[in-house]
């Protein structure tokens, strides 16, 4: 008896393998799934620019075991190198002339020949980034953004923040230091000169490298 069970499961079950289905819906005329170039039109603004999201732990540095929100492992040189370097470009006194305040959204006439270099820079296939207080400010970016296509430049990133891809910043207000000396080269402008105070013995330690002079300081490695 137990075996004439088992032979009737079986049998049922491979009787149900190869029923009739109940018929689906009928898909042959349903539109073809549209390829990604054609659903960005539809589903993204106009003025939607890609980005490249990149993990932190795990992927752009090592994994560790955890100690704290403020520990990070050692960064990972492949993915490290993958990160495109980038220029750090001054708005208000650098790519613009300096003007009295007139409001987050004004900015300055452009300084021709930072602007002829951003422009050279951009068509060599440079990243360039706009490095202005400005950007604290959702206005202060939009208002930078909208000046740079009025000067024939694209609407390049804004911001206030360097990162590990910050190769270089051109800057009105910066004052070059040699890496891991604490030296720093200035220039016989005024606007090269340091405006923070400077210890008493600076000048006899020879801190500063001047312009044109023949020091030949040891070629810095790359920092954040």
């Amino acid at each position: 008896m137990g075996v004439k069970v088992q032979s009737w499961v079986m049998f049922a079950w491979l009787s149900s393998l190869f029923a009739p289905k109940a018929s689906g819906p009928d898909l042959s005329q349903a539109p073809d799934e549209p390829v990604p170039t054609e659903r960005v039109a539809s589903s993204r603004p106009k003025d939607f620019k890609p980005w490249i999201g990149v993990d932190l732990d795990g992927t752009l540095a090592e994994a560790t075991p955890w100690q704290g929100i403020e520990h990070i492992g050692p960064p990972v040189p492949l993915m490290l190198r993958r990160v495109k370097p980038w220029i750090g470009v001054d708005l208000d006194g650098t790519l613009a002339e300096a003007t009295p305040w007139q409001g987050i959204e004004h900015i300055g006439p452009p300084v021709p020949l930072m602007l002829r270099r951003v422009k050279a820079w951009i068509e060599k296939g440079v990243r360039v980034k706009i490095m202005t207080a400005r950007a604290g400010d959702p206005l202060g970016i939009t208002a930078t953004q909208q000046w740079l296509v009025a000067q024939g430049l694209p609407a390049l990133e804004v911001t206030d923040r360097k990162d590990f891809g910050m190769i270089e910043l051109w800057d009105d207000r910066a004052i070059q230091v040699v890496q891991n000396t604490g030296m720093c080269f200035l220039g016989t402008s005024y606007f090269a000169r340091p405006k923070a105070p400077i210890l008493p013995d600076e000048a006899a330690d020879r801190t500063f490298i001047h312009v044109g002079s023949d020091a030949k300081p040891t070629s810095p490695k790359h920092s954040a």
